[in-house]
C-alpha cells in the first residue's frame, strides 16, 4: 500500500523507506547518512574509510552521483589497491553525507546508486535525458522526482520546482525490511485528500 507524495513539498528520507515512481518503478533507500560533527578528530581516518566504501561499490557496479575531481582520483587510488586491501567502514560514523539506493527496474533488473552532496545538493530522477538518474518507462514523467540534501538532512519530493509528474511519486506504508520480514507496517496518519494506491 502506497501513499502519493503531496505535490512539490519536500520529504524527509529514512533508511528503508520505499517509493514507487510512476507505476512500476520502485526506489529502496538501502543506506542513509548524514556529517556528523561530533567525529571532527577522526576526519582523517573517516575520509579514508568513506573512500574505500566508494571503491567498493564502484567495484560492485554502483553508479556515483555528486563526486568531484578529488573524490574521483581517491576513489581510483583505493581501486588500484588489492581488493583484501580495503577498510571496513564503521557504517555509524560517516563525516560525509550520502544515499544508497536501489531502483527496481523489474523484477530481475535493478540498478544501485550512491548520492553524495558536494557541490550537487538536488538529483533528478527521470526519462529526460538530463536527469542525473535516467529511467526510461512509459510511466516515468521527463522529471520525475528530486532528492535533496539540505540542512543535514536528505528529501525527497514528486517533480522539481512547481511542476508535479505525471504519475506521482508514491510512498510505501512498509518499509525495505518490514516487507522482507514480513511484518506489519507502521500505522501512518492519513491525510485530508490522500491518495492510497493498492498493490
Amino acid at each position: 500500500t502506497y501513499i502519493r507524495l503531496k505535490g512539490t513539498s519536500k520529504n524527509v528520507i529514512e533508511k528503508g523507506n520505499e517509493y514507487l515512481l510512476g507505476g512500476e518503478i520502485l526506489i529502496s533507500v538501502l543506506e542513509k547518512s548524514v556529517a556528523d560533527a561530533r567525529f571532527q578528530g577522526t576526519y582523517e581516518a573517516s575520509n579514508q574509510a568513506f573512500y574505500s566504501f566508494l571503491a567498493q561499490e564502484k567495484r560492485f557496479k554502483s553508479e556515483l552521483h555528486g563526486i568531484n575531481d578529488y573524490d574521483a582520483l581517491e576513489i581510483e587510488n583505493w581501486m588500484s589497491q588489492e581488493e583484501g586491501a580495503m577498510t571496513q567502514r564503521n557504517k555509524e560514523v560517516s563525516l560525509k553525507p550520502f544515499l544508497k539506493i536501489e531502483i527496481a527496474l523489474s523484477s530481475t533488473h535493478t540498478q544501485t546508486h550512491i548520492l553524495v552532496p558536494n557541490a550537487q545538493r538536488e538529483f533528478v530522477i527521470g526519462r529526460a535525458t538530463e536527469c542525473d538518474i535516467q529511467v526510461v518507462h512509459q510511466t516515468i514523467s521527463r522529471i520525475q522526482s528530486s532528492i535533496t540534501f539540505s540542512h543535514n538532512q536528505w528529501f525527497i519530493s514528486d517533480g522539481r520546482g512547481e511542476k508535479e509528474s505525471s504519475n506521482g511519486t508514491w510512498i510505501s506504508l512498509s518499509d525495505y525490511w518490514h516487507k522482507r520480514q514480513r511484518e506489519e507496517s507502521e500505522r501512518r496518519e492519513i491525510e485530508h485528500e490522500s491518495e492510497i494506491k493498492i498493490s
